[in-house]
């Protein structure tokens, strides 16, 4: 296993472990493989081989962008910051957003925004162009001929393998051996849990009241308030 490293490689261990010829399965496998990788990046949105950024340039008077300005495969943004600033954006659901934006046209350096319907809504509105430093996974890139590399690490491929094996021994409806390769899929997955946990686990740092007051100087309003509690 330890000398895997491509699509054709992976195929290739899933027709022994099947016992079946993977030159005559090769697209099923292909299927197999894809959608493991597609679950992993379910499991483990923060993963490394997952994670990237870009600057999104806000324009002034601009609060709403579509998240496919910043990358068309993305599928979470984890944190949102304003480096010129010092500024480091507090995510907020939609209700809540909705509910601390009393006045609308206020303008100023962008310290909260929600994400809803694909599309990052700030406030308050930028007074100004900033650009703003995303911090965002995107989903699994499929792979489709026999000499790619998956996205995952290498490391982690035997995940790939055990969850393609699985889903062959599902479809033989061999329920009780595929039950058993399930179990030793869901044990790579914790090891990579594990590998991954210092990494998942960082502490996202939060903006106090003050840096919200300071950058919009809204003192004694309601997101000002919103926040005391912090």
């Amino acid at each position: 296993m330890s000398l895997i490293s491509t699509v054709g490689g992976l195929q290739h261990d899933i027709g022994r472990k099947l016992g079946e010829v993977s030159a005559n399965n090769a697209d099923k496998y292909l299927d197999w493989i894809n959608e493991g990788m597609d679950d992993l990046a379910a499991r483990f949105p923060r993963a490394t081989w997952l994670e990237t950024s870009a600057v999104l340039t806000l324009g002034a008077a601009s609060r709403k962008y579509q998240t496919s300005s910043i990358n068309a495969s993305i599928l979470h943004v984890h944190d949102i910051g304003i480096s010129a600033e010092t500024v480091k954006l507090k995510y907020l659901d939609k209700d809540t957003f909705d509910a601390l934006d009393p006045k609308p046209d206020d303008s100023g350096t962008p310290t909260v925004y929600t994400i809803y319907n694909d599309e990052i809504e700030f406030y308050p509105v930028p007074n100004s162009n900033y650009g703003a430093q995303v911090n965002f996974s995107v989903g699994a890139t499929s792979v489709s001929a026999a000499s790619a590399t998956p996205d995952v690490p290498r490391r982690f491929l035997k995940a790939l393998t055990f969850y393609s094996w699985m889903q062959g021994l599902y479809t033989r409806e061999d329920f009780n051996e595929a039950q058993v390769v399930e179990a030793k899929y869901e044990a790579e997955v914790q090891k990579i849990k594990q590998t991954l946990k210092q990494k998942s686990l960082e502490a996202k740092r939060m903006i106090s009241v003050r840096e919200i007051q300071g950058g919009n100087r809204l003192y004694g309003d309601e997101i000002s308030r919103a926040f005391s509690s912090n």
